[in-house]
């Protein structure tokens, strides 16, 4: 290096007494490192502050360099534990121990801090002070709490997505197509009435996770539980072209670990239940919603009360699945489905169709193929007004699955509106008059 005359000068000049030296290491070195650098001598005086380290703590390298550290440091309150950490290495000498503390600034800013010291020694291997190099870990804290936070509601692998491309995905709000589920146990209520708190608390704890284990199997995001409803989102927070399927291939994986969860309680004599499973695909707004005191990443909007709405209505047919047009229309040629009727939910003018989720082709019984064959042709009759045809499909159809609900349903129908005739502007749509 040259000095202010331009003479040449050595980069680490000999240490005389009384001398504050301008650095330990090449000035070029310390200015480029990220981490920032603090030097004392045995009296405490400052005499090696690089940029980052005033960028990092907010204090100007002139207003640190060459003066004592109490006089620079000593004022900023709250930070009795990061001066701990850098005065007490010149009394103990305990080098070579890396402690995370935090830094309060002069504005308030708290900024995690991870900091290393050792002893510095010159040529002939004697020591005259101590330096320690620290690093900002704020964006190394944020990941990680993002990191424990994301993993509670998505899997490992989602987490790692939305961690390594940040900017793919909008935490303060958006609109965006996706898909969203509700899974709710029937008849919970009758269900709870026999069971001992504790015994009820086990049960939910078992199912929630089995529940959780489906929705993650296919990269789901588990939004919330609301009593013994759990609701998942697909498509957010990273972008999935084929959400609806996904949000699809959930449901029948629940209905299967449901069926071995009911096996296991019937050998112990427990009483078993069933879920319904409603799914609706449509626009919705995302984002981190609540208030100042807690926040939660969600879904709004139509879509979210509509698949609520198409949860419910597994009630009303008998059905486990039910799924709305856009989601049926999203999905591939191996799931099987039936048509199960046009509804005007209630507090919608529009009415919709809905559709019934039977399975992967592969395991879809032939009774329940010839079923739904037969099912298809009830329901074009019935919506022609051919009531005594429509009735003799649903019948046969009741010959490959007897307990067929849907089908019974049908047939109620069309025995009412041959006795009642419907109106002569008829849509064939059901007013669903409950919600």
């Amino acid at each position: 290096m040259r000095d202010s005359e331009g003479s040449e000068q050595e980069c680490f000049p000999e240490k005389k007494s009384g001398e504050i030296s301008s650095a330990m290491l090449p000035e070029n070195i310390l200015d480029s490192m990220d981490n920032g650098v603090i030097a004392l001598d045995f009296e405490g005086r400052i005499i090696t502050f690089n940029p980052s380290a005033a960028n990092i703590l907010g204090v100007p390298v002139e207003s640190a360099l060459g003066r004592y550290y109490p006089e620079v440091f000593f004022g900023l309150e709250g930070n009795d534990e990061f001066n701990d950490v850098l005065i007490n290495v010149i009394y103990t000498r305990q080098t070579h121990m890396y402690q995370e503390v935090p830094f309060v600034s002069e504005t308030g800013e708290i900024v995690p801090l991870g900091i290393n010291s050792s002893l510095l020694k010159d040529e002939q291997g004697s020591e005259y002070g101590v330096v320690s190099v620290f690093s900002d870990l704020t964006e190394i804290k944020k990941r990680q709490f993002l990191q424990d936070t994301l993993t509670r509601y998505v899997t490992k692998q989602v987490v790692d997505l939305i961690l390594d491309n940040p900017e793919e995905i909008i935490l303060d709000g958006e609109e965006r197509e996706a898909t969203v589920l509700f899974a709710d146990i029937r008849s919970f209520t009758s269900l709870a009435e026999k069971m001992k708190p504790k015994e009820l608390v086990y049960m939910l704890r078992e199912y929630f996770t089995l529940m959780v284990e489906a929705v993650f199997t296919f990269q789901g995001t588990v939004d919330k539980f609301i009593g013994d409803c759990i609701m998942a989102i697909f498509g957010v927070p990273t972008p999935q072209p084929n959400h609806a399927e996904r949000a699809v291939r959930t449901a029948l994986a629940m209905q299967n670990a449901l069926t071995a969860f009911n096996d296991r309680r019937r050998e112990q004599g427990q009483e078993v239940f069933h879920i319904g499973v409603g799914i609706h695909s449509g626009k919705m707004v995302v984002g981190n919603i609540g208030s100042e005191q807690r926040l939660e990443y969600t879904a709004i909007g139509d879509a979210v009360n509509l698949a609520s709405r198409l949860e419910g209505l597994n009630k009303q047919y008998g059905s486990s699945v039910v799924i709305n047009e856009s989601t049926f229309r999203q999905l591939p040629g191996d799931i099987v489905t039936r048509e199960l009727d046009k509804v005007r939910v209630k507090g919608k003018y529009e009415p919709i169709t809905i559709y019934e989720v039977l399975g992967v082709h592969d395991e879809v019984s032939e009774a329940y193929c010839s079923m739904q064959a037969c099912f298809e042709q009830g329901l074009i009759s019935y919506r022609q007004q051919h009531w005594d045809t429509a009735v003799q499909e649903f019948r046969h159809a009741r010959t490959f699955v007897p307990d067929d609900s849907p089908s019974e349903i049908y047939i109620e129908r069309c025995t009412q509106y041959k006795e009642n005739p419907p109106p002569n502007n008829w849509d064939g749509v059901f007013e669903m008059t409950t919600k």
